[in-house]
C-alpha cells in the first residue's frame, strides 16, 4: 500500500469506512498514481459530506431505495450506475408502498415466484441482490430473511460457438451481397472474426484510438469504459484484412462528421431520417447496437440463433487451433485468466485429427 492507495491489476483503489462500520474498497478507475491521489481526495469529501440517513425499518421502501441509490452511486461507474437505477425501478414498482419491516422473507419468496414467469432466473437474482443490499443497509435485513431466502437456481447456459469455415464464408458472401451491408457490415464482421473484440468495444472505438502506423505494428488501442475488466483495456494488433476493415470505416465516419479523435468510428444516428452519408448522424456518441441489420444477416445466412459475440468464440478457437500460445490469446483479446480463454475455446473434430496424425508422424520420426 502506497499513501493509502493500492493496486488491482493496474488500477488503483483505496478503503472506506462506512458509518455503519462496514470496509468499501472504491476504484479511482486510473493506473496514474498522481491522479489516483486526486480522485481519492475528491471521492473522500464526497464520501464525508454523505451522512447516510439512520436505519428505520418504518421506511416506505420508496424512500429507503431512494436515498440508497442516491449514496450507492457515489463512487461507480456510469454503466453499474445505470444497472442499479433499472433494478431499483423495477423492486420500487412492487415494493415501493411498503414498509422496510413489512418485507418478509416469504413477500420476497412470492416476487421472485411472479417475476420468474416472465424474465430469466439471472434476471430475477440480480434484483434479489439490490433488494439484499437495500435492505442490509437499513437493518431490515434478518437472520430470518439470511435462513429462507436465497437466489434463484440459474441453469447453466451454453458459452456460444464457434463458426466453421464454411459458415464464415456463408456470413461474409451474403454481406457481400446486399450493397448497404458490404459497405457497413461487412467491414464490422472481419474485425470481429479478425481480432476478437466484443461489440461494445467494436462500438466505443474512436477515431484516436487507431493507429495503422509506426511500430509494433497497426493496432487499436480499447479504453477502459468500453470494456468488462482491467485487463480489458489493452492494445490490440491487426492484421491485413483487419486494417482494410478498419480504413473503410473511418472513410464512412469521416462522411458521417467524424473529424476529431474523440470522434466514435460509428456514429449514432439521430432519429430516423439519417443517410447513409452527410447530416443525421452524431459522431460524439457511439452507436449504441448494431440494430435489426446482424439479426436479418443471421437470418438469411441461416446461421440461426448465432450471436455477434460468436465470432469472438471462433477467433479464439482458430487462434488454438494455429497453435498460438494461450498467453499471446488472452492478450489480444483481453481475458484476465487461461481459464477463461478455454471457455471460449471450441476445437473443431478436424483440428484434433491434424493433431493425432502429426503425434503419429513425430512417433514415426523418433521410432
Amino acid at each position: 500500500m502506497l499513501d493509502g492507495l493500492h493496486r488491482r491489476g493496474k488500477i488503483w483503489h483505496f478503503c472506506w469506512k462506512t458509518p455503519q462500520g462496514r470496509r468499501r474498497e472504491i476504484s479511482t478507475h486510473t493506473r496514474d498514481f498522481r491522479e489516483a491521489q486526486r480522485v481519492r481526495a475528491r471521492r473522500r469529501a464526497q464520501l464525508q459530506q454523505a451522512d447516510f440517513p439512520s436505519q428505520d425499518e418504518r421506511l416506505h421502501f420508496s424512500e429507503a431505495a431512494r436515498q440508497w441509490i442516491e449514496h450507492a452511486n457515489l463512487s461507480p461507474r456510469p454503466n453499474t450506475a445505470r444497472f442499479r437505477r433499472s433494478k431499483v425501478k423495477i423492486l420500487v414498482n412492487f415494493f415501493g408502498a411498503m414498509r422496510l419491516r413489512e418485507i418478509t422473507a416469504a413477500r420476497i419468496q412470492y416476487y421472485q415466484k411472479q417475476r420468474s414467469a416472465t424474465v430469466a432466473s439471472a434476471t430475477v437474482n440480480a434484483e434479489w441482490w439490490t433488494l439484499r443490499a437495500i435492505l442490509k443497509r437499513f437493518g431490515a435485513w434478518t437472520e430470518g430473511h439470511a435462513q429462507i431466502s436465497r437466489p434463484l437456481p440459474v441453469q447453466k447456459e451454453s458459452k456460444g460457438r464457434a463458426l466453421s469455415a464454411e459458415e464464415r464464408q456463408n456470413l461474409l458472401g451474403c454481406a457481400q451481397r446486399n450493397s448497404r451491408w458490404a459497405r457497413e457490415l461487412l467491414p464490422v464482421i472481419i474485425l470481429g472474426l479478425h481480432t476478437g473484440l466484443r461489440s461494445a468495444e467494436l462500438r466505443g472505438l474512436r477515431l484516436g484510438d487507431i493507429s495503422l502506423d509506426g511500430r509494433p505494428g497497426p493496432r487499436l488501442t480499447i479504453r477502459r469504459a468500453t470494456t468488462k475488466s482491467a485487463a480489458g483495456e489493452r492494445l490490440v494488433m491487426l492484421d491485413e484484412p483487419a486494417v482494410r476493415a478498419i480504413q473503410a470505416l473511418q472513410v464512412i465516419a469521416r462522411a458521417r462528421g467524424g473529424k476529431r479523435p474523440e470522434h466514435f468510428l460509428f456514429p449514432c444516428a439521430i432519429g430516423h431520417g439519417a443517410s447513409l452519408y452527410g447530416r443525421g448522424w452524431d459522431p460524439r456518441r457511439g452507436r449504441p447496437s448494431w440494430g435489426g441489420a446482424w439479426q436479418s444477416l443471421r437470418r438469411i445466412a441461416g446461421l440461426g440463433e448465432v450471436r455477434f459475440h460468436d465470432l469472438r468464440h471462433t477467433y479464439i478457437t482458430v487462434a488454438a487451433e494455429a497453435g498460438i500460445p494461450l498467453d499471446v490469446t488472452m492478450r489480444q483479446v483481453g481475458h484476465v485468466s487461461a481459464a477463461q480463454t478455454r471457455e471460449y475455446t471450441h476445437i473443431s473434430d478436424s483440428a484434433v485429427m491434424d493433431a493425432v496424425q502429426a503425434i503419429q508422424k513425430r512417433f514415426e520420426v523418433t521410432s
